[in-house]
């Protein structure tokens, strides 16, 4: 059973669809101030961790209100959403479990230009930088 969408009735999909698109962008910005901020990159502009903590938590509720929409509006299919979740969970598992168990940075330090039993992707090469890095 389809539920209605109000918004997607009023403004109309291509408008909810460019409104999820602004949702992200927002949350992405979000994401990289606060990461700056952790790294000690550098400040942002006089904002404290707690304030771009409550930005992040802030911009991932807008663009889950975007999802909601888009799934009561059958832009998207919920199931099939969740359904790829779980696949990409259990992915990321897997792979991070392989990189912990099978990885030579593990066992001798991994320079990850080298490293051949971890072809995972940008979060595995970014694990494998940032303790590269420190330590």
């Amino acid at each position: 059973m389809t539920m209605e969408s109000k918004l997607v009735n009023a403004i109309g999909e291509p408008a909810m669809l460019e409104q999820t698109a602004e949702e992200c962008a927002e949350l992405s910005f979000a994401c990289l101030k606060l990461a700056r901020m952790l790294r000690g990159e550098n400040k942002v502009h006089g904002r404290t961790e707690q304030e771009l903590r409550n930005n992040l938590e802030e911009e991932i509720a807008d663009l889950h209100v975007c999802f909601e929409e888009m799934f009561k509006s059958s832009i998207a299919d919920r199931i099939c959403v969740s359904k790829i979740i779980n696949y990409k969970m259990k992915r990321m598992k897997k792979r991070l479990d392989a990189a912990n168990t099978d990885c030579s940075f593990y066992n001798e330090g991994c320079n990850i230009e080298e490293c051949k039993i971890c072809p995972y992707g940008t979060i595995s090469r970014l694990v494998h930088e940032r303790m590269n890095n420190n330590g």
